[in-house]
């Protein structure tokens, strides 16, 4: 199978930890625990502002420890800036060397609605094609998660349970191609 790129863009607010951040992180360290050898992450958190926690890693034992560690001992507090986040986030896409086809940006977010609309151009702005996958936490929406095709290259996903983020985020790894 060929390696894959992902970066993780999760907000770190003190909504999110009322929505159950420690379900979040638990649902990370599911994806991380699944990822191969030689696929690639990269973690940026954000608040008001996005902050690049690591470049991409090599998925090897000691770098998935390094990203366990990163999100275990995070600190949440501030607003929500998901714009920036995913903006830091595909600037690590374009700087790759190796533009791996098989790749993808996940953002955590109890507002990622609001970047539905300025995506594409973000997408356009950087020269880079890789899938997004928005995923909206919400707990007022009861009931099952809802998915919506944005756009061939953006997903928007309400959960409106954190628990149910590890199987979201490991059927999205898994439908990577």
């Amino acid at each position: 199978e060929p390696p894959i790129d992902i970066v993780l863009v999760v907000e770190k607010s003190d909504k999110i930890r009322a929505l159950g951040f420690s379900t979040i992180q638990q649902g990370l360290m599911d994806l991380i625990s699944k990822t191969k050898e030689n696929d690639r992450v990269s973690l940026i958190y954000f608040d008001d502002f996005g902050y690049r926690m690591t470049p991409l890693l090599v998925m090897n034992t000691q770098n998935k420890e390094i990203l366990r560690k990163q999100i275990q001992n995070v600190y949440l507090n501030g607003g929500s800036n998901p714009l920036d986040g995913l903006t830091q986030a595909l600037e690590i896409m374009k700087q790759r060397r190796y533009r791996n086809p098989h790749s993808s940006i996940y953002l955590i977010s109890s507002n990622a609605e609001t970047v539905l609309d300025s995506v594409e151009n973000l997408l356009h702005k950087f020269e880079v094609e890789v899938h997004i996958d928005l995923l909206q936490i919400d707990d007022k929406n009861q009931g099952n998660p809802n998915t919506v095709q944005h756009s061939p290259l953006v997903t928007y996903q309400v959960i409106s349970q954190t628990n149910e983020i590890g199987n979201s985020l490991i059927e999205s790894y898994s439908n990577i191609k």
